[in-house]
This record gives C-alpha cells, sequence and structure tokens, in this order.
C-alpha cells in the first residue's frame, strides 16, 4: 500500500500508554457530548413547560375577556343596571357603579405572546398575563360590589317610602 495504514495496524503500533490517552480522551469527549445534549434537552423541556404555563393562563384571561363581554347579564349586576339614580337613596351608588363599568369597559389591553423569545421572556410574559388577569377580575369584583350598593340603596328609598 501507498502509506495508508489500517486502523489495526495504526493502533498495535501505539505505545499502551499513548493507547489509554486516546481513549480517555475519547471517553472525555464522548462524556462532553453527552452532557451538552442533555443540557439542551432540558432546556427545551423546560421551555416547554414554561409555554404550556403561559398558554394556560392565557385561554383563562381569554375565557375571562369573552365571559366579561356579557356582564351586563351577570346576575349580581343586571338588576343594578337599570336602576337610575332617582330610584336610590344615595345617588352617588349609581354614579359609582356607571364609572366603573366605564372603566371596565374602556380597558383595552392586548396579551402578550407565549411563543416568543427564551425561557426568562416566556416567564415574564406569563407574570404579565396571570397580573393582567388579576387586575380583571378584580375590577369585575369592584362592580359586583357596586351594583349590589345600588341594589341595597334602592330597596332602602323602597322601604323608606313606604
Amino acid at each position: 500500500m501507498s502509506g495508508v495504514r489500517d486502523v489495526a495496524s495504526f493502533w498495535s503500533s501505539l505505545a499502551p500508554k499513548r493507547r489509554r490517552m486516546v481513549i480517555g480522551g475519547s471517553a472525555c469527549v464522548l462524556v462532553a457530548i453527552a452532557l451538552i445534549l442533555g443540557a439542551i434537552t432540558w432546556n427545551q423541556h423546560k421551555v416547554a413547560v414554561a409555554k404550556a404555563d403561559c398558554t394556560s393562563v392565557s385561554q383563562q384571561y381569554k375565557e375571562f375577556e369573552n365571559k366579561s363581554k356579557h356582564l351586563d347579564t351577570d346576575g349580581d349586576i343586571q338588576p343594578a343596571i337599570s336602576i337610575s339614580a332617582g330610584q336610590v337613596s344615595d345617588s352617588s351608588t349609581v354614579d359609582a357603579l356607571q364609572k366603573q363599568l366605564k372603566i371596565f369597559n374602556a380597558y383595552n389591553e392586548q396579551p402578550v405572546s407565549c411563543s416568543d423569545g427564551n425561557i426568562g421572556t416566556i416567564q415574564q410574559n406569563t407574570a404579565t398575563i396571570r397580573t393582567a388577569l388579576e387586575h380583571r377580575q378584580a375590577q369585575q369584583q369592584q362592580i359586583v360590589a357596586a351594583a349590589r350598593a345600588v341594589v341595597v340603596s334602592r330597596d332602602a328609598k323602597v322601604l323608606a317610602d313606604a
């Protein structure tokens, strides 16, 4: 052959100490590759879990917003909407309800995306959506409280007039 040696003859020509070095070096390279692949896989798993969490919170937010479009049919709020300031003992309750409804209906924040960015960005977006959902739920509870105050004020006026 013209200078080309096969692997077996090359391997047998190496000193035992050099063979151990080749085996050790190869093992280190394989371990490093396995660690890198493991880290990549773990990161992909963490990103997938973060995206799933973000998607879940985003879906809850969308469901809340869809239900809130029909807030006037809510059993706690609907009776109070048709009550005017002249029908209550304290007209500020009607004004407060109208103000809360106006603020609630004027809210037009678009939720952030769950698919953009790295794990840190996705987790931040999840927190942003969760905060927006909690804020909207708190607003709805304020409306319910204001609606109940209107009904109580109306009932107080009916009792006072009777």
